[in-house]
């Protein structure tokens, strides 16, 4: 209103990754996450958290020294897959461990069905998923770098339901408490 930083009021995300079969890069600008999933099923955030990004103020490709303002992160080592996700998405979840098991189960559907198949129920989860979490808008992209094993779907599918039944348990718990 005041005419000063109007830039701020179009704030806007950029989250993109670039993978070959010798290396790996991202670049940020702003909140979100971008998660890397190892071949042990085990996940990372590699690009640094931006601390000038809390609650609805966020740096963005908007600002006017943008170019100062993007993160990255560089990588011999090729993750098996790559998800980036809007901050609507991590902040629909209590923990990065929850929003964990939904980039598992996205990569276990797209393993075992397809990319057609994952694209839809992608399309009809997230809806519900702002309205019920953080009500702000949701979306995901994604590199999946290799076919993926038996053993790695079956891992996958068992660090879900382990993270499922630790919630579960926690939730219980707080309920007797």
């Amino acid at each position: 209103m005041s005419g000063e930083k109007l830039e701020k009021a179009y704030g806007t995300t950029l989250i993109a990754a670039c993978q070959t079969k010798d290396y790996w890069f991202g670049i940020q600008i702003g909140d979100g996450k971008c998660v890397c999933i190892s071949q042990d099923g085990s996940m990372s955030e590699p690009i640094p958290w931006d601390d000038d990004c809390q609650a609805n103020i966020t740096t963005s490709i908007c600002d006017s020294e943008a170019i100062d303002e993007f993160r990255y992160y560089f990588m011999r080592e090729c993750p098996v897959a790559t998800l980036m996700g809007t901050d609507g998405i991590d902040d629909s979840y209590a923990n990065s461990e929850e929003m964990y098991v939904l980039y598992r189960s996205i990569l276990a559907i797209f393993a075992e069905h397809g990319r057609e198949t994952v694209e839809t129920e992608i399309q009809t989860f997230l809806p519900g998923l702002s309205r019920k979490g953080s009500g702000d808008d949701v979306s995901i992209a994604g590199i999946v770098s290799t076919s993926l094993s038996t053993t790695f779907i079956e891992v996958l599918k068992a660090q879900c339901e382990y993270s499922n039944a630790k919630a579960h348990r926690e939730q219980t718990e707080r309920e007797v408490t």
